[in-house]
């Protein structure tokens, strides 16, 4: 099982990528989404394993997005963004770092584990032809993931369902880690479908924000289930980041769009906050919110800053970092940093590279003002992305899927209605405009 299930991943992947390109892009989105859990149910049946192949299976399947690249006789292709290629060069950079300085799997891990995301990305952006097909397909996959990765965390957070506690008891070499809480019903941290609290919210930040532009029916309750797993992940950073994103996404807004997204906000609220009021779940949510407002009481935060001041260290004496790696452990310190994690992974030249193309993303992505309501939420959900990058590394996974996504997203939306404008100039030409405020002479010799 743990062979077969990537393996098949990846065949259904090229399957589609050639017969069903549009299901590709749903197929994609899926499994980054349900997979972890296809993993501990897995497990759970036939045995803990630590590392299992089974969590290849989204990476295998977004990297099938770079026969776009070495295929340029395929229809509807175009030049590569220049953001994709200075992101690609620095995690370039850090693999070859890495084979320099610890030549393992780990290396080939890490090179995958960045580059699969920033694959799938550049194919969304490369193929901006597909725009409105696409935006229609991501929309439709994140209103029904909300809903179901919603419901489904709800649910483990009620009753800790049996694959979800095995999993968690054998987390960090049988230790439980705290930061996902206890193996007990309504003492767990959510992580839903997806292997951590973190990543969950991350991707539920998304999920909650490309909401507001979607049309469904489904959308309010989906959007109910949505917000009350999200805030039984207990992460302040995603509460920041949906709080970033959803400011930028109402500067844009129309007046007509505004006024929906408010009243559909309202609503949801108006369900969400009685339950959320709940004597049980009260505490865990609460004692959350009020550590945003005394940081000094804040234990984990006080970690935090002892983390940065060593691994800091660390860094101004290793410029050239220490090459990709799973996971980054310095002095016996685990480091949870987005930006600590770069530097150790990329060196100084590779993150100057990524975090410059992702600097010229948002340049690019901001150079038209769009009228796009869904471009404008993509571009608020990078936004919100980058808020959370303090607190974890937001490139790499399912959280880099979401993200890219997006950016691709918002990139290909603006090549599009750049191209709707030049083609609209190129059919509204002086002599149609003359014909249309004088009439030809036949027409007006008939009306003499």
């Amino acid at each position: 099982m743990r062979l077969a299930i990537p393996t098949l991943a990846l065949l259904v992947a090229l399957f589609l990528y050639f017969r069903r390109p549009p299901m590709y892009v749903a197929y994609t989105l899926w499994v980054w989404f349900l997979t972890p859990l296809v993993r501990r149910l897995v497990d759970w049946k036939f045995g803990w394993q630590e590392q299992s192949l089974i969590l290849l299976s989204p990476h295998l399947v977004a990297s099938v997005a770079l026969l776009s690249i070495l295929i340029p006789s395929r229809k509807n292709s175009s030049r590569i963004p220049p953001a994709f290629v200075l992101c690609a060069a620095g995690v370039l950079y850090g693999f070859v770092i890495g084979i320099f300085v610890h030549r393992s799997m780990e290396v080939a891990y890490g090179l995958l584990n960045w580059m699969a995301p920033l694959l799938f990305g550049a194919h969304l952006a490369i193929n901006w032809k597909h725009y409105e097909r696409n935006r229609d397909i991501l929309l439709k996959c994140f209103v029904w993931g909300a809903g179901v990765m919603g419901l489904y965390g709800i649910y483990q957070f009620f009753f800790a369902p049996p694959w979800d506690t095995f999993w968690l008891q054998n987390v960090s070499s049988g230790l439980i880690d705290p930061s996902f809480g206890q193996p007990e019903p309504m003492l767990i941290r959510v992580w839903s479908t997806l292997n951590a609290p973190g990543a969950f919210a991350g991707v539920m930040t998304t999920a909650l924000l490309l909401l507001t532009v979607a049309s469904s029916s489904l959308k309010i309750p989906f959007a109910i289930a949505g917000y009350l797993a999200f805030l039984l992940t207990a992460v302040r950073a995603a509460w920041l980041g949906w709080i970033v994103g959803l400011v930028l996404m109402l500067r844009k807004a129309r007046p007509k769009l505004l006024v929906r997204i408010l009243g559909s906000m309202v609503l949801v609220a108006l369900c969400v906050i009685p339950i959320v009021e709940n004597p049980q779940l009260a505490p865990m949510i609460g004692d959350r919110l009020k550590t945003l407002t005394d940081l000094k009481q804040d234990g984990s935060f006080r970690e935090r800053q002892d983390m940065y001041r060593v691994v800091t260290g660390v860094i101004l004496h290793e410029p050239f970092g220490h090459g990709l790696r799973n996971q980054e452990i310095v002095h016996n310190l685990a480091v949870d940093s987005g930006i600590l994690t770069t530097l150790l992974s990329l060196g100084w030249l590779g993150t100057l590279l990524y975090i410059g193309g992702v600097a010229v993303f948002i340049f690019q992505s901001g150079k038209a003002e769009s009228a796009n309501p869904f471009t404008n939420a993509c571009r608020a959900v990078c936004f919100a992305s980058l808020a959370q990058y303090v607190g974890g590394n937001i490139f790499v996974n399912v959280g880099g899927a979401v993200f890219w996504i997006c950016a691709g997203g918002a990139l290909a939306g603006n090549q599009w209605q750049l191209a709707e404008a030049s083609h609209f100039q190129a059919e509204a030409k002086p002599e149609d405009y003359w014909t249309q405020v004088v009439p030809p002479i036949s027409t007006v010799s008939t009306f003499r």
